[in-house]
Protein backbone atom coordinates (compact mmCIF):
# COMPACT_ATOMS: atom_id res chain seq x y z
CA UNK A 1 0.00 0.00 0.00
CA UNK A 2 1.47 3.42 -0.65
CA UNK A 3 1.98 5.74 2.58
CA UNK A 4 0.83 9.27 2.38
CA UNK A 5 2.02 11.94 4.44
CA UNK A 6 -0.94 14.22 5.87
CA UNK A 7 0.86 17.05 5.85
CA UNK A 8 -0.34 19.71 3.23
CA UNK A 9 1.94 22.66 3.41
CA UNK A 10 4.39 20.34 3.28
CA UNK A 11 3.25 17.17 1.57
CA UNK A 12 6.08 14.80 0.28
CA UNK A 13 5.39 11.03 -1.21
CA UNK A 14 6.55 8.58 1.48
CA UNK A 15 6.83 6.14 -1.06
CA UNK A 16 5.73 2.85 -0.59
CA UNK A 17 5.15 0.97 2.56
CA UNK A 18 3.93 -1.77 5.40
CA UNK A 19 -0.04 -2.40 5.36
CA UNK A 20 0.41 -1.54 8.91
CA UNK A 21 1.86 1.67 8.47
CA UNK A 22 -1.13 3.03 5.94
CA UNK A 23 -3.86 1.27 8.34
CA UNK A 24 -2.18 3.54 11.44
CA UNK A 25 -2.29 6.57 9.16
CA UNK A 26 -6.05 6.11 8.83
CA UNK A 27 -6.13 5.23 12.58
CA UNK A 28 -4.90 9.01 13.05
CA UNK A 29 -7.43 10.20 10.55
CA UNK A 30 -10.52 8.68 12.81
CA UNK A 31 -9.38 10.33 15.65
CA UNK A 32 -10.55 13.58 14.22
CA UNK A 33 -13.67 14.63 15.78
CA UNK A 34 -12.29 14.94 18.65
CA UNK A 35 -8.86 16.10 17.71
CA UNK A 36 -10.37 18.78 15.28
CA UNK A 37 -13.90 19.80 15.63
CA UNK A 38 -14.19 20.98 12.26
CA UNK A 39 -16.50 18.74 10.17
CA UNK A 40 -16.12 20.06 6.48
CA UNK A 41 -19.73 20.83 4.86
CA UNK A 42 -20.73 21.41 1.12
CA UNK A 43 -20.70 25.05 0.28
CA UNK A 44 -18.82 26.52 3.50
CA UNK A 45 -15.84 28.07 4.03
CA UNK A 46 -13.23 27.73 6.71
CA UNK A 47 -10.29 29.80 7.99
CA UNK A 48 -7.17 28.49 5.91
CA UNK A 49 -5.13 27.09 8.58
CA UNK A 50 -7.35 25.91 10.97
CA UNK A 51 -8.72 23.89 7.63
CA UNK A 52 -5.21 22.88 6.76
CA UNK A 53 -4.93 21.41 10.01
CA UNK A 54 -8.36 19.50 10.12
CA UNK A 55 -7.58 17.99 7.16
CA UNK A 56 -3.87 16.73 8.12
CA UNK A 57 -5.84 15.52 11.23
CA UNK A 58 -8.30 13.80 9.10
CA UNK A 59 -6.32 12.07 7.23
CA UNK A 60 -6.94 14.05 3.48
CA UNK A 61 -3.64 14.76 1.75
CA UNK A 62 -3.35 16.39 -2.15
CA UNK A 63 -4.02 14.71 -4.78
CA UNK A 64 -4.29 17.43 -8.03
CA UNK A 65 -3.87 20.79 -8.09
CA UNK A 66 -6.08 23.17 -10.68
CA UNK A 67 -6.95 26.89 -11.43
CA UNK A 68 -10.22 27.77 -12.09
CA UNK A 69 -10.47 30.03 -15.55
CA UNK A 70 -11.52 33.11 -14.38
CA UNK A 71 -9.68 36.61 -14.49
CA UNK A 72 -8.78 35.83 -10.62
CA UNK A 73 -7.49 32.40 -11.04
CA UNK A 74 -8.49 30.80 -7.63
CA UNK A 75 -6.66 27.52 -6.75
CA UNK A 76 -8.51 24.64 -6.02
CA UNK A 77 -7.21 21.43 -4.70
CA UNK A 78 -8.91 18.17 -4.64
CA UNK A 79 -7.72 15.47 -1.78
CA UNK A 80 -7.88 12.32 -0.76
CA UNK A 81 -7.22 9.86 2.31
CA UNK A 82 -4.98 6.94 2.72
CA UNK A 83 -7.08 4.32 0.46
CA UNK A 84 -9.09 6.48 -2.12
CA UNK A 85 -12.47 6.31 -0.51
CA UNK A 86 -13.18 10.05 0.05
CA UNK A 87 -11.93 13.61 -0.32
CA UNK A 88 -12.89 16.72 -1.65
CA UNK A 89 -12.20 19.66 -3.69
CA UNK A 90 -11.67 22.97 -2.32
CA UNK A 91 -10.76 26.64 -3.69
CA UNK A 92 -8.56 28.72 -2.02
CA UNK A 93 -9.18 32.95 -1.39
CA UNK A 94 -6.43 34.78 0.99
CA UNK A 95 -8.00 33.48 4.03
CA UNK A 96 -10.07 31.25 3.63
CA UNK A 97 -10.76 27.42 2.20
CA UNK A 98 -14.56 26.93 0.55
CA UNK A 99 -15.91 23.42 -0.09
CA UNK A 100 -16.91 22.78 -3.43
CA UNK A 101 -17.58 19.26 -3.81
CA UNK A 102 -17.15 15.97 -1.56
CA UNK A 103 -16.85 13.07 -2.87
CA UNK A 104 -16.28 8.88 -2.28
CA UNK A 105 -15.02 5.80 -3.99
CA UNK A 106 -11.93 7.92 -5.93
CA UNK A 107 -10.75 6.34 -9.14
CA UNK A 108 -7.48 7.54 -10.66
CA UNK A 109 -6.57 7.41 -14.30
CA UNK A 110 -2.55 7.33 -15.04
CA UNK A 111 -2.53 5.25 -18.26
CA UNK A 112 -3.36 6.42 -22.18
CA UNK A 113 -6.48 5.36 -22.09
CA UNK A 114 -8.73 8.18 -22.44
CA UNK A 115 -12.08 7.43 -21.10
CA UNK A 116 -11.59 4.32 -18.83
CA UNK A 117 -14.48 2.17 -18.47
CA UNK A 118 -15.36 3.77 -14.70
CA UNK A 119 -15.98 6.52 -15.99
CA UNK A 120 -19.26 6.52 -18.21
CA UNK A 121 -22.86 6.38 -16.81
CA UNK A 122 -26.15 5.09 -18.07
CA UNK A 123 -27.40 5.42 -20.93
CA UNK A 124 -25.06 4.94 -23.00
CA UNK A 125 -26.26 8.11 -24.99
CA UNK A 126 -26.43 10.37 -22.14
CA UNK A 127 -25.70 13.73 -22.84
CA UNK A 128 -22.64 13.24 -20.55
CA UNK A 129 -20.88 10.53 -22.17
CA UNK A 130 -21.70 12.49 -25.20
CA UNK A 131 -19.98 15.42 -23.98
CA UNK A 132 -17.14 13.49 -23.13
CA UNK A 133 -16.59 11.94 -26.82
CA UNK A 134 -16.93 14.97 -28.25
CA UNK A 135 -14.07 16.63 -26.08
CA UNK A 136 -12.41 13.21 -27.28
CA UNK A 137 -12.33 14.45 -30.29
CA UNK A 138 -12.21 18.39 -29.88
CA UNK A 139 -9.08 18.37 -27.42
CA UNK A 140 -7.72 14.69 -27.00
CA UNK A 141 -8.95 15.04 -23.67
CA UNK A 142 -8.05 12.46 -21.02
CA UNK A 143 -10.36 11.91 -17.30
CA UNK A 144 -7.87 11.36 -14.87
CA UNK A 145 -9.90 11.55 -11.97
CA UNK A 146 -13.37 10.15 -11.34
CA UNK A 147 -15.55 9.87 -7.82
CA UNK A 148 -18.66 9.87 -6.75
CA UNK A 149 -20.29 13.29 -5.92
CA UNK A 150 -21.78 13.78 -2.37
CA UNK A 151 -25.02 16.36 -2.12
CA UNK A 152 -26.72 16.45 1.14
CA UNK A 153 -30.74 15.34 1.05
CA UNK A 154 -33.66 16.80 2.37
CA UNK A 155 -32.69 15.64 6.11
CA UNK A 156 -29.04 17.18 5.82
CA UNK A 157 -27.70 13.43 5.57
CA UNK A 158 -24.95 13.03 2.54
CA UNK A 159 -25.79 10.72 -0.28
CA UNK A 160 -24.70 9.48 -3.87
CA UNK A 161 -25.69 12.47 -6.21
CA UNK A 162 -23.57 12.20 -9.41
CA UNK A 163 -19.90 11.00 -10.94
CA UNK A 164 -17.63 13.76 -11.15
CA UNK A 165 -14.50 13.98 -13.22
CA UNK A 166 -11.61 15.78 -14.14
CA UNK A 167 -10.71 16.24 -18.17
CA UNK A 168 -7.65 17.38 -19.25
CA UNK A 169 -6.57 18.46 -22.70
CA UNK A 170 -3.44 16.80 -24.34
CA UNK A 171 -4.38 17.77 -28.17
CA UNK A 172 -2.02 20.98 -28.58
CA UNK A 173 -0.48 23.92 -26.66
CA UNK A 174 -3.93 25.30 -26.98
CA UNK A 175 -6.02 22.82 -24.75
CA UNK A 176 -3.07 20.98 -23.15
CA UNK A 177 -3.25 20.72 -19.06
CA UNK A 178 -6.87 22.76 -19.61
CA UNK A 179 -9.86 20.75 -19.07
CA UNK A 180 -13.26 20.56 -17.27
CA UNK A 181 -15.13 19.66 -13.64
CA UNK A 182 -17.80 18.16 -14.90
CA UNK A 183 -20.55 16.04 -13.50
CA UNK A 184 -22.45 13.52 -15.08
CA UNK A 185 -26.13 13.16 -13.21
CA UNK A 186 -28.09 10.42 -12.13
CA UNK A 187 -30.55 10.90 -15.04
CA UNK A 188 -27.67 10.87 -17.51
CA UNK A 189 -26.73 14.81 -17.47
CA UNK A 190 -23.82 16.41 -17.77
CA UNK A 191 -23.62 19.56 -15.32
CA UNK A 192 -20.16 21.45 -15.90
CA UNK A 193 -19.21 22.58 -12.93
CA UNK A 194 -15.81 24.54 -13.96
CA UNK A 195 -13.34 25.00 -16.80
CA UNK A 196 -9.78 24.65 -15.05
CA UNK A 197 -5.83 25.16 -16.15
CA UNK A 198 -2.99 24.24 -14.97
CA UNK A 199 -3.98 21.08 -13.87
CA UNK A 200 -1.08 19.60 -11.89
CA UNK A 201 -1.12 16.13 -10.62
CA UNK A 202 0.45 15.88 -6.75
CA UNK A 203 3.00 13.26 -6.53
CA UNK A 204 1.07 10.95 -4.97
CA UNK A 205 -1.33 11.09 -7.36
CA UNK A 206 1.27 8.58 -9.73
CA UNK A 207 1.81 6.64 -6.75
CA UNK A 208 -1.80 5.81 -5.69
CA UNK A 209 -2.94 5.38 -9.33
CA UNK A 210 -0.22 3.05 -10.19
CA UNK A 211 -1.43 1.00 -6.40
CA UNK A 212 -4.61 1.26 -7.22
CA UNK A 213 -4.02 -0.50 -11.21
CA UNK A 214 -1.96 -2.73 -9.85
CA UNK A 215 -4.74 -3.84 -7.33
CA UNK A 216 -7.09 -4.35 -10.01
CA UNK A 217 -5.10 -6.27 -11.69
CA UNK A 218 -4.42 -8.68 -8.91
CA UNK A 219 -8.15 -8.63 -8.45
CA UNK A 220 -8.65 -9.85 -12.03
CA UNK A 221 -6.11 -12.37 -12.33
CA UNK A 222 -7.78 -14.20 -9.48
CA UNK A 223 -11.18 -14.10 -10.73
CA UNK A 224 -11.93 -17.66 -11.92
CA UNK A 225 -13.16 -18.29 -14.87
CA UNK A 226 -16.53 -18.62 -15.78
Amino acid sequence: MVHISKNFTKFALAGVAAFGAMTAANDVGAQATTAHPIQFELGKCYEKNAAFDAMEIQGQAPLIYALRSIPSQPKNTFTTNADLSSGMQFEETPTQLCIKAKYRNIRLNNTDTPIPNFVPIAPANSEFNQWLQSERERADIKVIFAAVALAEDANGVERPAAKIVITQGRGDQNVTNRGTIIMGLNDGRAARLANVNNITPDDNFKALADYQSRSSIVLASNQQPK
